[in-house]
């Protein structure tokens, strides 16, 4: 067996666009295939080894059960169930890739091989992965075999030098990406010095120059942070940095770039004042930043960025397999059964993450052009054109799935209100309101910054939808703002964050649709000038339909 032999059968499936059972036959029953182990065959020896040292599951599903294993000759195993049904081994190529739906042809990594000895419902896909030493990882054609091995220390030289890699591609070679323009430095930065010189506070007025912004979880109180006090101090030397911060300062420093923004380094925290006009400009920030980096794996402020994680330990052992049919070239690539992979892809170290449950940073993932992500076993990027994995694994980035239109329209460089035609805006509207569903199941530490966290989409969204921005709704789509509902019992505010007719005022609305009329609006902000804010009053007047509504004597 080889990979090319798997890969030409994939190649030959009519139906290879849709994941389907495993196709290609090793042998004729299990009998035959346990012969085969025991004879020698190392892969044979493999899927044997995983069947008796993994407990018999009745979980219907597609795939094997993980962190599960029992001593060989143990009772109560796949093995078992394999043996009484005795039917043949099965086994296909396979990417990642399929598990988001996408077609073979949008692959560019094989890295799976799923074997099957009974139909899914009586025993799962055995899901075997494939691994490539870096150095000489073979090609099929257009795809890449196996998976890159990952730096158990991200921290690492080489780990420092994959970014670097992935930022210079995205700035030499994308089309999407590349400016000749250098973005305006924020007011306040970081000037990250060199390892032998300590860094300061900075400020600028426009000043264009490459900097990092972070994207991170406080996790409770930071002690170090800019108020009047320290203002003067910083701009000497910054004094010890959390954990997190120091991290960053390093990153952006391999990264070769000077310039680091850190809110509660950047922003005055005991002025309002300073809040409320640096708080606006947020979303431009992370929009025009040469890199966000986002610190996915950290909980809080004292929590590393790169971290260090022992080399994974493996319940079975491995095999090798010959990637090509030819006996003559020697390339072969490593397969195991991976018990320890739900941070293989970014979509997974996102769902797990902390910092993507937050509201603040739903704008900073959907508004940052460059993103670069640290989580616990591996370093993610993205950018317009490209989604990289320092594994090799690709996986879309599931906000441009689920907001398509939002994502284009955000991350083009020139906006203007004919920047989308009259079916996409209707998308566009559409897309909006499940924008602000995902973001009002994220956590916010303070009730009042539900629309200042949001400002920075509103803002640029301002741009391109006609009409005006109504505390959270539009007037050029009221009909289904303003007739929202929410599948959770509302509880009196605490704190005003908006008018009762808009969605700011409960959680998890649910827009429908009826027709009104626009007649007249007053909105006014807590800060003059600031529409997109915070919201100390606000009115409507429309003229619509209205139905009588009696109350029973219960």
């Amino acid at each position: 067996m080889s990979i090319e032999l798997l890969a030409r059968n994939e190649e030959n499936n009519p139906n290879r666009a849709t994941k389907n059972e495993p196709s290609h036959q090793l042998h004729n029953s299990f009998l035959e295939f346990e012969q085969a182990a025991t004879g020698g065959c190392d892969f044979c020896g493999l899927v044997l080894e995983c069947f008796q040292r993994t407990p018999l599951t009745r979980r219907k599903g597609d795939l094997w059960p993980r962190n599960q294993t029992v001593a060989k000759g143990e009772p109560g195993t796949m093995y078992d169930m394999a043996k009484v049904y005795n039917l043949p081994d099965k086994i296909r190529l396979e990417s990642s890739h399929e598990l988001y739906h996408k077609t073979i042809e949008a692959t560019c990594v094989w890295d799976l091989l799923p074997v099957r000895t009974a139909p899914t419902d009586m025993i799962p896909l055995l899901e075997l992965t494939i691994s490539a030493h870096e150095s000489r990882q073979p090609t099929l054609g257009k795809f890449r075999i196996g998976r890159l091995p990952i730096e158990t220390d991200l921290g690492s030289a080489r780990t420092h030098a994959v970014a670097r890699k992935w930022l210079s591609e995205c700035q030499r070679s994308h089309d999407k990406c590349s400016s000749s323009r250098l973005p305006l430095l924020p007011r306040r930065v970081i000037d990250v010095g060199t390892s032998s010189q300590r860094s300061r506070l900075v400020m600028y007025q426009n000043k264009r120059a490459p900097y990092v912004a972070l994207s991170h979880c406080w996790g409770g109180n930071i002690p170090t942070k800019l108020v009047r006090e320290t203002l003067i101090p910083f701009g000497r030397e910054l004094p010890p940095l959390p954990a997190n911060f120091e991290d960053a300062i390093t990153i952006t420093r391999e990264l070769g770039i000077c310039y680091l923004w850190i809110d509660c380094l950047c922003i005055i925290k005991d002025s309002l004042e300073d809040w409320s006009v640096e708080s606006a400009k947020m979303g431009e920030l992370y929009r025009s930043s040469t890199v966000t980096l986002f610190a996915l794996s950290s909980k809080a402020s004292t929590n590393r960025i790169p971290k260090s994680t022992p080399c994974p330990t493996y319940s079975f052992g491995s095999a090798l397999i010959r990637v090509f049919d030819d006996e003559r070239n020697t390339d072969t690539v490593r397969v195991k059964h991976n018990t320890q992979d739900n941070d293989r892809d970014l979509r997974s170290a996102e769902t797990a993450s902390t910092l993507t449950k937050r509201g603040w940073v739903m704008q900073e993932t959907i508004l940052a052009h460059h993103q670069l992500c640290y989580s616990t076993s591996q370093i993610f990027w993205t950018c317009p054109e490209k989604f990289r994995a320092m594994n090799g694994i690709c996986a879309p980035v599931l906000s441009h799935e689920v907001w398509p239109v939002t994502m284009r329209v955000l991350h083009e460089k020139r906006l203007r209100h004919d920047s989308i035609d009259e079916i996409e805006k209707k998308a566009f509207l559409l897309e909006y309101y499940e924008l602000v569903r995902a973001y009002s199941h994220r956590n916010l530490t303070f009730a009042a910054d539900l629309l200042p966290a949001f400002t920075g989409i509103t803002v640029i969204l301002d741009v391109v939808i006609p009409g005006k921005y109504l505390a959270g709704l539009w007037s050029e789509d009221l009909h289904r703002g303003l007739f929202w509902a929410t599948s959770e019992a509302t509880q009196p505010l605490q704190y005003y964050r908006g008018p009762s007719w808009s969605w700011v005022a409960s959680k998890l609305p649910d827009p429908t649709t009826f027709d009104l009329k626009l007649l007249n609006h007053d909105i006014t902000p807590r800060r003059s000038g600031n529409f997109f804010g915070e919201i100390k009053a606000a009115s409507l007047t429309v003229e619509a339909f209205t139905m009588p509504i009696s109350s029973s004597a219960e």
